[in-house]
């Protein structure tokens, strides 16, 4: 989870104006402390259905998408040299 808040921060950084970015940083910031726990509770809930392999497979396919998405499809934008 450390790895994929590092990349998610600097893509965060690099993709919003300055201007912007601590009003967006608080709201992504906290969305993400709301998901958490509700995350929590939706896994807990499906392990009681499925088996914990197909729970984490499905979870490792998502991150490979999100991965090949943000690697292939989404263009982050280019940092200018400062002066």
């Amino acid at each position: 989870m450390s790895m994929m808040n590092i990349v998610f921060v600097t893509l965060e950084q690099q993709s919003i104006e300055s201007a912007y970015l601590g009003r967006v940083s608080m709201l992504t910031e906290s969305l993400i402390s709301i998901m958490i726990p509700l995350g929590s509770l939706v896994a807990g809930l499906l392990l009681k259905f499925v088996p914990i392999l197909l729970v984490e497979s499905m979870e490792g396919f998502a991150f490979v998408l999100a991965c090949g998405y943000y690697r292939f499809i989404y263009q982050i934008p280019k940092n200018e040299p400062t002066r």
